[in-house]
């Protein structure tokens, strides 16, 4: 069945009154009207415009394909779903008042909502080139975007910041981190937020072209390009590229991995990109050596030593001692958090335990084997966490482990690991890996990952690094301190 849609209001069947009416399709385009033509009786088609002119004088299901001309009386234009903008304002400047356009069941499914949502008509997807923001934030995973945003209405001015938020990892469809409704807000009150979706590019809902001429000038008159992460997506990569003159004057690179550059899709994006930023803040989680040394010419930039991180503290509910003990083994279904691993190390366990980790975002094939491991090796003991919780409902789940059993060689959920500190857990890691020495570094006391398979058999649960780990992780989530070391990074002059 198809979806249809009018200025962004999904609509019924019926609301556009399908039968004893006749349609102008607009789009020429096979397989998205594929779907069209076993719903619509091509007789009642008159023509299929196309602005391909290559197109005009053929033919498609014998429908006659034709150069778009002014309005016909009593037809319905109607339209797949793909060049909503520049087809509305084509269409309205041929006289026609509304524009149906369909979506195909697969797209429906994962843009209907965001459709709704941000349509031309509910969202001003677009950019101000004539206001100026001293910040112009480069954000690539939505899930930190609440505590960007949070930090910064805490106790600093957003109307001096400015967000570009891309959807790196396409997780967040049906606003499963819950943003939606402060974007909004901000576009409305501030006009502050350009979202580069590149679903919603594809389509055309928002005209990129149009507004990366608007996003140079909020560049050239920005003091700081702040980088939240090394990695991004094609169009950003291409649009940066050419942007390096202004990067080595006013670019910020938050590192977020603990392997920086290591990973053959940032690697490249590091190299050509970032590895020309003016500045990079860090702390305990970046090995600055290892990143000089396959980045040299981050050696230019400015390196301040600052703990800036997205976490923040929340109230939360004490687990009660129980028999049963909760097993955290992964904060994240990819592969280097080594979960399949962990769970093969810590199976034949006879005793009461189950197994968590943390399914609701990654690669689909990962997600399913670590489903059928657990399952095989744990039965109804395993629990894949697919549900994604917002921050608050995620430190409740934190609170509700007994221990975590991290098997990952390289440092990645560095906030899930300080908040499992805070939360007094116990916490096992290798020994000697890179992740275990940068939270050592930190201070933090770690128990070695070798010894969590018998000392949960013999019930040696005694955490006697509790308190100093706690002591340490509170003063990381101090609400102040965090403002300061992000006040600093955006006050900091060059």
């Amino acid at each position: 069945m198809l979806a249809w849609y009018l200025d962004g209001e999904r609509l019924s069947k019926t609301d556009i009154e399908m039968n004893n009416k006749k349609f102008v399709l607009f789009g020429a385009d096979i397989k998205r009207n594929e779907q069209l033509f076993k719903e619509v009786n091509t007789k009642d088609i008159l023509y299929i415009f196309e602005n391909n002119e290559k197109k005009w004088g053929t033919y498609q299901e014998g429908i006659e394909i034709v150069e778009p001309f002014k309005v016909i009386e009593d037809v319905v234009l109607i339209s797949g779903i793909h060049d909503w903008d520049a087809i509305s304002v084509q269409a309205k400047e041929m006289g026609y008042q509304n524009i149906f356009f369909f979506l195909t069941e697969d797209v429906e499914a994962a843009l209907g909502k965001y459709i709704a949502e941000f349509s031309p008509s509910v969202y001003e997807n677009s950019i101000r080139q004539d206001q100026k923001f001293k910040y112009i934030h480069f954000i690539s995973d939505e899930k930190f975007f609440s505590a960007v945003i949070e930090y910064i209405e805490y106790g600093l001015d957003v109307r001096e910041h400015f967000f570009v938020v891309y959807n790196m990892n396409g997780a967040n469809r049906n606003n499963i981190y819950g943003v939606w409704d402060k974007y909004k807000e901000l576009s409305r009150k501030y006009h502050n937020i350009y979202l580069h979706y590149y679903e919603c590019c594809r389509l055309n809902l928002v005209d990129w072209e149009k507004n990366r001429g608007k996003l140079d000038c909020l560049l050239e008159k920005a003091e700081k390009m702040i980088f939240h992460g090394e990695a991004v997506t094609p169009s950003i990569y291409e649009y940066l590229l050419e942007k390096i003159h202004l990067i080595k004057k006013k670019g910020v690179l938050l590192l977020w991995s603990g392997d920086v550059g290591r990973d053959e899709y940032t690697r490249p994006i590091i190299e050509q990109v970032f590895q020309y930023v003016r500045m990079i803040p860090y702390s305990y989680g970046i090995d600055k050596e290892t990143v000089l040394k396959y980045f040299p010419m981050m050696r230019n930039a400015i390196w301040l030593k600052s703990n800036v991180s997205y976490a923040r503290l929340t109230e939360y509910t004490s687990r009660k001692e129980e028999t049963t003990k909760n097993v955290l083994i992964a904060h994240s279904p990819h592969s280097y958090t080594k979960a399949k691993e962990t769970m093969q190390y810590l199976s034949g366990i006879q005793q009461s335990i189950h197994i968590y980790c943390v399914t609701s975002y990654g690669e689909k094939d990962i997600i399913e084997e670590i489903g059928n491991l657990g399952r095989k090796l744990f039965g109804s003991c395993f629990h894949a966490v697919n549900k994604y919780m917002d921050y608050k409902e995620y430190v409740y789940f934190l609170s509700q482990m007994d221990l975590a059993v991290f098997g990952m060689e390289l440092l990645s959920g560095r906030d899930t690991l300080e908040l499992l500190f805070w939360l007094e857990k116990k916490v096992y890691m290798k020994h000697g890996s890179v992740a275990c020495r940068r939270m050592e570094a930190a201070g933090y006391r770690v128990s070695d990952y070798y010894t969590a398979k018998n000392e949960i058999i013999n019930g040696a649960f005694d955490n006697v690094d509790r308190e100093r780990n706690h002591s340490i992780a509170e003063n990381e989530f101090n609400p102040e301190r965090k403002l300061e070391q992000w006040r600093e990074l955006y006050e900091y002059d060059f």
